[in-house]
């Protein structure tokens, strides 16, 4: 917060974009603490201000837009989705290829047996559900090529992998994000003191909005 606040008092440049990734971090620690949580908006609330002031007295047209790319869910379950499969007796990578991370599994077969196999494996558990064809295209994820896996099962919401690639054994986060997008706890925010030109539906739509941001005020510069 310091140093974007001396960059924008000291540099002529027209745009900067402030990434602050330790709220991600501490949510995934405190997301059942709503007065920590409460505590440490309120601390981001008095440097953001601070550091729109500045930009105010550089550019009394400045603008400000704070967004989040996700939620925090709180963690209620774990499954251990590694074991589930590996109990089956394939082999990998002869069989099958499987990458784990906290809230999903991907999968990719190399023969038939494996992936029926699999397939009905997954099926049988109550912790999440494979997803269908439909909705790896709403999501973006319905590649010819299945780089994302040919199979993706996702948790439900406030379940976690209980190990995986991502997170070893023994790390057991009060939150956690990757859920459906239909998961309340999913939804991110996007603040502004000026109005969108298009309406916020997802976290492409901030592309958007920066892109004319940043040309608003090169717009400016040169007048």
């Amino acid at each position: 917060m310091e140093r974007a606040k001396r960059d924008i008092a000291g540099s002529d440049a027209t745009f900067f974009f402030l990434y602050l990734c330790e709220m991600d971090g501490f949510l995934h620690m405190h997301c059942k603490d709503p007065d920590a949580i409460d505590e440490k908006l309120r601390w981001y609330e008095e440097q953001l201000r601070e550091v729109f002031r500045v930009a105010r007295r550089r550019d009394p047209e400045a603008s400000l837009m704070v967004c989040s790319d996700h939620g925090m869910t709180p963690v209620r379950k774990h499954a251990d989705l590694v074991a589930d499969v590996e109990k089956l007796g394939l082999r990998m990578p002869q069989d099958y290829l499987a990458v784990y991370d906290s809230t999903m599994a991907r999968f990719w077969f190399f023969n038939e047996s494996a992936r029926r196999r699999v397939s009905g494996a997954l099926e049988s558990l109550e912790c999440g559900r494979l997803l269908t064809k439909p909705e790896l295209t709403e999501f973006g994820l319905n590649f010819p090529d299945d780089r994302y896996g040919e199979l993706i099962f996702l948790l439900n919401a406030g379940w976690m992998v209980a190990e995986s690639e991502f997170n070893g054994r023994g790390w057991y986060p009060e939150g956690m994000h990757g859920y459906h997008p239909s998961d309340s706890y999913s939804d991110a925010i996007f603040l502004s003191n000026e109005k969108p030109l298009q309406p916020m539906r997802t976290i492409a739509d901030v592309y958007v909005s920066i892109r004319d941001a940043g040309r608003a005020a090169e717009e400016r510069v040169a007048q």
